[in-house]
C-alpha cells in the first residue's frame, strides 16, 4: 500500500468489488466510461479479474490497477487508477466516485500515478478523454499534460471524437 496526505492506494483485488459497486454506481460517472447500466459485484468481479491476470500472453506491456480510499473515514474506496505501461510510455486513467469530485483527490492521486510510474522508468504518460468531460480536461492541464493532435502513441482506450493528452 502507498499514501498520500489523505489518500491511500492499493493494487485492486476482488475483495474490493463491493465497494466499487457502491462507490461507482452513478449515472455521471458512467456516461463517461460508456456503461450502459450499474454493474454488479459479479461483474466487478470479472473485471478485477481480467485486470490483475494482466496483459495478453506475448505482450510486454504491464497492467496497473489501484484502488483509492481515503484515509479518514479509513478504507472509504473514492477512486480507481490505471495505468497500461508500454516500456518508457504509458496510458493513465482515473475514475472518482461522484460525491468527491472538486476536493482535489483526482489531482493527488494523479500526482501519485505519475510519480510512481516514473519511478518506474516511464517517460510519457499519454490518456484520452470525453471533451464534455471538462473536471479531467482541467484535472489533465493541472497534472501537467497538454493536448496533442497527433501524439507519437494512441491510447488504447481513444474513442473516436475523444481529445489526447500527453505529459512528457
Amino acid at each position: 500500500m502507498w499514501e498520500t496526505q489523505r489518500l491511500e492506494i492499493a493494487n485492486l483485488v476482488a475483495a474490493d468489488a463491493p465497494a466499487c459497486v457502491r462507490a461507482f454506481a452513478d449515472s455521471d460517472v458512467d456516461k463517461f466510461l460508456g456503461v450502459a447500466e450499474p454493474i454488479s459485484v459479479d461483474d466487478w468481479l470479472t473485471t478485477i479479474a481480467r485486470w490483475t491476470a494482466g496483459a495478453p500472453n506475448g505482450s510486454t506491456d504491464e497492467w496497473l490497477n489501484f484502488s483509492v480510499r481515503l484515509k479518514t473515514p479509513p478504507g472509504l474506496i473514492v477512486g480507481r487508477l490505471q495505468a497500461t505501461r508500454h516500456g518508457s510510455w504509458a496510458e493513465v486513467a482515473w475514475v472518482f466516485s461522484r460525491p468527491y469530485w472538486g476536493h482535489g483527490y483526482a489531482t493527488e492521486a494523479g500526482q501519485w500515478l505519475v510519480a510512481h510510474l516514473a519511478e518506474r522508468g516511464v517517460l510519457e504518460f499519454v490518456a484520452s478523454v470525453d471533451p464534455a468531460n471538462v473536471a479531467s480536461v482541467a484535472l489533465l492541464i493541472r497534472l501537467g499534460f497538454h493536448g496533442a493532435d497527433d501524439p507519437a502513441h494512441r491510447p488504447d482506450s481513444y474513442d473516436d471524437g475523444d481529445l489526447v493528452f500527453v505529459r512528457t
